[in-house]
């Protein structure tokens, strides 16, 4: 067990060089929290996973909530597996939960149970806003969900005094084009007209589902350029 935490920590501390630095800048522009960028750990691992129930991505969107916040959603694009689009989402919706509630804590709360969950653990509690009042009338998962949020903002930033210091490639994305299609394009036709190499293409755009890319007058955010020192890991 212990060596599993161990392996997943250092796995986690390298995706932080792809995805922190897109991520912070999201979410100093709305004025989050700085530390809410390892909300995304305890969501996801940094990762595509996708959730028994259906939520994927690194912020694990369910399609109705990624949908309300503008996020594409078909058969060709799932912007819940984009970094940057999903964060701008993420950001958007932990807003109007902390406009709702006024605490943070609640906010989290409600992003993982839904606010439903949290306005019956408020009533339930008499009324009470106090998170750690509450804790006790919400969801086994989400009574659980803040002391993991907390204990991977410890592990993720003080890693180094329990001996996890693990070499973290020097990578990041860079974003060259916002484009809006006028007609479907083929991952094959930019191989052509930019040199672009197809399997690098598809792990910078994750959103990107087959190897269409269909019209749209939504700007989308392609990235054909990968800033890279050092090889990335297969599990960055």
């Amino acid at each position: 067990r212990n060596a599993y935490w161990h392996s997943n920590t250092i796995l986690n501390i390298k995706k932080t060089g792809r995805y922190f630095p897109i991520i912070d800048e999201i979410l100093a522009r709305n004025n989050i929290p700085t530390d809410f960028k390892y909300l995304a750990v305890a969501e996801s691992d940094l990762s595509n996973a996708t959730s028994p129930a259906g939520a994927k991505g690194v912020w694990q969107f369910m399609k109705a909530t990624g949908k309300e916040y503008d996020l594409r959603i078909n058969n060709f694009i799932d912007e819940r597996r984009d970094p940057s689009s999903s964060t701008v989402a993420a950001a958007a919706y932990l807003n109007d939960l902390y406009g709702r509630y006024g605490d943070w804590l609640l906010a989290l709360s409600a992003y993982n149970a839904g606010p439903g969950n949290v306005n019956k653990a408020i009533k339930r509690a008499g009324g009470k806003t106090d998170y750690w009042e509450i804790r006790h009338f919400l969801p086994r998962e989400t009574r659980y969900y803040i002391p993991k949020f907390i204990a991977a903002i410890y592990i993720m930033s003080y890693h180094s005094f329990h001996g996890i210091q693990p070499i973290t490639p020097e990578l990041g994305w860079k974003f060259e084009y916002l484009l809006t299609l006028d007609n479907d394009i083929k991952i094959s036709d930019l191989e052509q007209m930019f040199g672009v190499n197809p399997t690098a293409f598809k792990r910078l755009n994750p959103a990107i589902l087959t190897d269409l890319i269909p019209a749209s007058s939504k700007p989308l955010m392609l990235v054909f350029l990968a800033l890279e020192r050092v090889s990335a890991s297969p599990y960055c």
